[in-house]
């Protein structure tokens, strides 16, 4: 399917009035930095809350199992942990987050009973970033948890650089791969449709060699800003795939909505009226887009929703740019 602007049809020299022809019928900065606490004394998760929430977001949990679960849903920036608890101990909870890539680079501070040399040094051997006797003192508590928590900002905010596009400030294909393969997974767990889109700014070889590299970074920008304003729920993404290429996931978005979305992108980058004097298809900057849509299943991986997604952007540059294909 194409959508197009196509002058003869249209009746138009407006590159943003393209219509949508069928051919066949994707941290907020200063976000409050989170405390999980486990313990199955609910006197120390009483008092470890009170003395720490007023700075912190706690949350707590009475054992080491509903900790292993609460943090598939939860994103602590400090873990306080008991070593001795019923379920699982303190120590095979560490032993599970070192194991897993999510949780692993979350510091956890051991405070516990147990206050024998040879446990903290255990302790501190299997990854804990601190440990804590008891009975704990507060301003001991708050001072080791202030640390970690300095330590912890200073982690996210390299890992949200790490995943920034320098230029465009918008996410990058570090950040693009790992959205699109969360969004692969949880589509197929619940059976919605995944969208991608691969996107490429038409004519901008002969824009940098007109106006210069220097305008053709802030032409960039504009169409990643442009690109970023039109995702709107959580799991949609923007991306810079690379050089002139930018990305889309689309999530639980099917072909119809998808190619929707494509199209109001379109529009938003010619409607920024970027003159373009060298492009062949309009007399602003205009992007074209390529779309695919799948229902994940598990003999289909997320390469193959980029293959054909990448087959439409070429089709809709074979057919003369400015415009959305989706097969």
């Amino acid at each position: 399917m194409l959508t197009d602007f196509n002058p003869s049809t249209t009746g138009t020299n407006d590159p943003a009035a393209a219509p949508a022809v069928r051919k066949s019928d994707r941290e907020p900065r200063g976000r409050r930095q989170t405390v999980l606490v486990i313990d199955d004394a609910i006197a120390n998760r009483t008092v470890l809350e009170e003395m720490l929430s007023d700075q912190w977001t706690v949350v707590s949990a009475c054992g080491g199992a509903e900790a292993l679960e609460l943090l598939g849903h939860v994103e602590p920036d400090v873990v306080l942990l008991d070593i001795v608890m019923p379920d699982v101990n303190g120590f095979e909870v560490l032993r599970r987050m070192k194991a897993n890539p999510n949780m692993a680079d979350v510091p956890v501070i051991f405070i516990t009973g147990l206050d024998r040399p040879e446990e903290e040094a255990f302790s501190l051997e299997l990854g804990a970033a601190d440990y804590i006797t008891k009975p704990f003192h507060e301003p001991v508590v708050r001072a080791r948890v202030a640390a970690q928590m300095r330590l912890s900002g200073e982690r996210r905010h390299m890992e949200a650089l790490a995943h920034r596009d320098a230029l465009t400030g918008i996410p990058n294909r570090r950040q693009f791969d790992s959205v699109l393969e969360h969004e692969w997974r949880r589509a197929r767990r619940s059976g919605q449709t995944l969208s991608v889109a691969m996107v490429d700014v038409d004519f901008f070889k002969q824009y940098n060699d007109h106006y210069g590299h220097e305008a053709g970074d802030q032409a960039l920008k504009a169409v990643a800003g442009a690109l970023q304003s039109a995702m709107r729920r959580p799991g949609d993404l923007a991306a810079r795939y690379g050089g002139e290429e930018f990305a889309l996931v689309m999530s639980d978005t099917g072909d119809s909505s998808a190619i929707q979305l494509a199209e109001t992108v379109r529009a938003a980058v010619a409607a920024l009226q970027v003159p373009h004097a060298h492009s062949k298809v309009a007399p602003v900057l205009t992007i074209s887009l390529g779309v695919a849509t799948l229902e994940p299943d598990s003999g289909e991986t997320p390469e193959l929703l980029m293959r054909r997604a990448d087959g439409n952007l070429y089709r809709a540059k074979e057919a003369g740019r400015n415009r959305v294909y989706a097969d």
